[in-house]
Formats: C-alpha cells, structure tokens, sequence
C-alpha cells in the first residue's frame, strides 16, 4: 500500500513539474528581425549624418540636407510604428507585475507598447527639433553635439531593448 502512495506521489510530482515547465509568461514582444536589422541601418545613417554636420551647418545651406532630415525622421518614425504593431502580451499580465514592481518601488513605466517605440518616436522627435533648429539659424557644433547626445541616447534605449527580444 504505501509503494501505491508513494508511486502516485512521484506521478503526481512529476506531472506538476512537467505542466509548470510547459508554462511559459510572455512579457514581451517577439523578436523582429527585420526591425531590428532596419534600425541598425537608420541609426548608421544617423551617425552618418550627425558627423557630416558635426562642425556645424549655416541656414543658408538647410535646404541641401532637406531630404536627409526628411528620410531620417521617416524612417525612426515607421520603426516606431513597425514596433508598436507587435502583438503585446496579455495586459492582465503585465498589470500583476506593474503592481509587484509598484508595491517594491520601483517605476515601471508605460508597459502598453515596446519601449522601443518611444524611445524612436524621441528619436524622430529630435531630429524633427535639429532640422527647425539648422533651417531657422544654423548649427552650432555644440548644439550638433548636444542633438548627437539626445539621439544616441534613445538610441542605445532602442537597440538595448531590441537586441534583448532576440534572445
């Protein structure tokens, strides 16, 4: 008889292991590739263009770097939106683990959208706020390197929390 008990007890031990490894608690988004390989490209070519305006820009001159604003606040703006599409996990979910982390302290954020998203709508934001800047005065190298320090900024946001979703 207590052979049958114990047997049932390891049975039974062994099918709540096996359930509670078959669930899993998805906090967010899938992994993009395509997203992801796309903002690495646009963050080059941002690089690209704050050094190519790094020692400074007339407003005269604006209109020549036009297109470069214009196809650079495009592009961070359709990964904002590329990121936001993603299905995001179940908001019953993620409002437990807000209020755990609240009740630690701790700030948890807006966890209704990839935070990716907002750090390139910033992103799209500053370069938006650049471009007024250099057609209405022109671009101090230090106000170059102040943009440059707001974007990257975002950018390591952006690239940190992509990156992380691949694993």
């Amino acid at each position: 008889m207590r052979t049958v008990f114990n047997m049932m007890k390891a049975a039974s031990l062994l099918f709540f292991v096996v359930a509670l490894s078959a669930c899993t608690v998805q906090l967010a988004p899938q992994f993009d590739q395509r997203l992801y390989h796309q903002l690495l490209d646009t963050s080059a070519n941002t690089l690209i263009f704050l050094a190519e305006t790094s020692s400074g820009t007339r407003a005269n001159t604006c209109e020549q770097r036009q297109n470069s604003y214009f196809q650079l606040i495009g592009q961070f703006e359709a990964l904002a939106l590329q990121s936001r599409a993603r299905p995001m996990p179940d908001s019953d979910m993620l409002e437990k683990i807000n209020a755990a982390l609240s009740a630690r302290g701790l700030n948890t954020g807006d966890m209704d959208e990839a935070a990716s998203a907002a750090a390139l709508d910033k992103v799209a934001s500053s370069i938006a706020k650049m471009q007024e800047q250099d057609c209405a005065n022109g671009l101090q190298p230090i106000i170059v390197a102040t943009f440059k320090n707001e974007i990257l900024i975002s950018l390591d946001q952006a690239i940190t929390y992509e990156s992380f979703l691949e694993r």
